[in-house]
C-alpha cells in the first residue's frame, strides 16, 4: 500500500475556462490535495499511466475524444478510484453511457458547493476504507455497480425546486417491474405501514422520501443481477435477511423515540447493509463462491470469512458504493458503525448501535439474543448492543 499522504485527483475538460473554474474553486485545497487540472486528453492520459489516482473529473464529450474511454482505463489500472463525468447533456443517453464506468455524474455547470462537496465525502470514504482493506477487494471485484438509472432519475426529480408526490410515483411507474415489488414489499410486515399499500402515490406518503428512495435502489439493484447468477445463488436469503433486520430496527427506533428524518437514515441504513455483498455476487461470484466454502469449512460468520478470502467485508464495501452515489451521511456512518469504531461517533451515535442490536437479534447470536430481548430500557440494550460492536 502506497505511503504518499495526499491525495491526487485529476480533472478533464476540453474547456480551458471550465478547467480555471475549477481550479480557482480549489485553490485553497493544493496544500491538502495533489491536483492536476488537463485540457489536453494525451497528458491527462499520461500522468494515468505514471501516477495512482484517486479521484478522477472527467468531461464526457470532447473534440475527437471521449471521456467515458478514459475511465474505462482508470476502471482497470485502478479500482478503487472514484470516477465522475462532468456533461453538459440533459438527455438519458449519459445514463446509458456511464452506467459502466462512473460512480456519479455532475452536471455541468456544476455549483461549486456540490463539486466540493462530492471530493469531500470521497476523500473521507477513501481514508476509511484505506484502513479496511476495502482497496484488494475492489482490486478483486474489478469494478462496482453504478448508480441504477431509475434511482438516478429519481434523485435528479428531487433536486428540482417544485415537485410533488404524483411526479415521484409516476416516475416509479414508469418501470412496472420496479413499482410492482416496490409496493409487494412496502406492504410486508417489515415496513409497519397501518394498512395495505395499492399505489405509488400512498407508498410515498406512508414511507417517506428517504425510505421509498433506499426501496427503489435495492429494488432495481436486485432487478438487474444477471439470471444466471441468480441461479447460482439464493439472493432470496441476502434480500429477506435485510428486511428482517428493517423490520426490528424500526422497532427498536419506536423504542428510542427517533424522529422521522433519524429513523429514515436507520431503516436506509438497514436495507443497504448487505448492499456489498449484493456486489460480489454479481461482480466476482468466484470469490464469493471461496467465501461460502471458508464459511462452512471454518465455521465462521461471513463478515470474518470476507476479510479472510478478500481482505475486507461487503458491509464497509457497501457504505463505500453509497458514498460515492451520494446517499446522506447519517446513512453511511450507521452502516460503518456496525463494523468499525472509525466512524464519527456523533451524530449518529444511537442509529448505528441500532442498527447493531438488530442485527444481533435478527441473527440469534445466543446471549445478546437473549439479553437483548430481556432489556428493560434502551439504555440497556444500547449498552448491550455496544458490547457487540466490533473492535476493529
Amino acid at each position: 500500500m502506497s505511503t504518499r499522504k495526499k491525495p491526487r485527483i485529476l480533472f478533464l475538460d476540453d474547456e480551458e475556462n471550465v478547467v480555471k473554474g475549477i481550479e480557482r474553486l480549489l485553490w485553497r485545497r493544493k496544500k491538502e490535495w495533489d491536483l492536476y487540472f488537463f485540457t489536453d486528453y494525451g497528458e491527462a492520459l499520461e500522468l494515468i499511466r505514471r501516477e495512482a489516482i484517486d479521484i478522477a473529473v472527467v468531461d464526457m464529450k470532447m473534440p475527437g475524444r471521449d471521456g467515458i474511454e478514459i475511465l474505462r482505463q482508470l476502471r482497470i489500472k485502478e479500482p478503487h478510484c472514484i470516477r465522475v463525468i462532468l456533461s453538459g447533456e440533459s438527455s438519458d443517453r449519459r445514463l446509458s453511457d456511464v452506467i459502466d464506468v462512473a460512480h456519479q455524474f455532475l452536471a455541468k455547470p456544476c455549483e461549486p458547493e456540490r463539486l466540493s462537496a462530492t471530493l469531500e465525502r470521497a476523500l473521507l470514504l477513501s481514508r476509511l476504507i484505506r484502513v479496511r482493506g476495502v482497496q484488494k477487494m475492489l482490486a478483486s471485484v474489478g469494478r462496482l455497480p453504478s448508480i441504477p438509472k431509475v434511482y438516478e432519475s429519481l434523485r435528479d426529480l428531487l433536486e428540482q425546486p417544485e415537485y410533488s408526490i404524483d411526479d415521484i410515483a409516476g416516475l416509479i411507474s414508469k418501470d412496472p417491474v420496479i413499482a410492482a415489488k416496490t409496493l409487494k414489499v412496502v406492504n410486508t410486515a417489515f415496513f409497519g405501514v397501518p394498512r395495505e399499500v395499492s399505489s405509488p402515490q400512498e407508498a410515498v406518503m406512508m414511507l417517506g422520501l428517504e425510505r421509498i428512495k433506499a426501496l427503489v435502489l435495492m429494488t432495481e439493484l436486485f432487478e438487474q443481477v444477471d439470471p444466471e447468477i441468480s441461479r447460482r445463488f439464493d439472493l432470496d436469503q441476502i434480500w429477506l435477511r435485510g428486511l428482517r433486520v428493517l423490520g426490528v430496527a424500526r422497532r427498536l427506533g419506536e423504542l428510542e423515540a427517533l424522529n422521522r428524518l433519524e429513523m429514515d437514515y436507520l431503516c436506509s441504513a438497514a436495507m443497504f447493509q448487505d448492499l456489498g455483498e449484493l456486489a460480489l455476487v454479481s461482480y466476482a461470484p468466484d470469490m464469493y463462491e471461496q467465501i461460502l466454502q471458508c464459511m462452512e469449512q471454518d465455521q465462521l460468520d461471513i463478515l470474518i470469512a470476507e476479510r479472510k478470502v478478500a481482505g475486507a467485508d461487503h458491509v464497509v464495501m457497501g457504505a463505500f458504493m453509497l458514498g460515492i452515489w451520494g446517499l446522506p451521511d447519517g446513512v453511511i456512518f450507521s452502516l460503518l458503525g456496525r463494523v468499525s469504531r472509525n466512524v464519527p461517533e456523533q451524530p449518529w451515535y444511537r442509529l448505528k448501535r441500532i442498527l447493531h442490536a438488530a442485527n444481533l437479534l435478527t441473527d440469534g447470536q445466543g446471549e445478546y439474543e437473549e439479553r437483548l430481548l430481556a432489556a428493560g430500557s434502551p439504555a440497556e440494550w444500547q449498552t448491550l448492543a455496544e458490547e457487540g460492536l466490533c473492535s476493529e
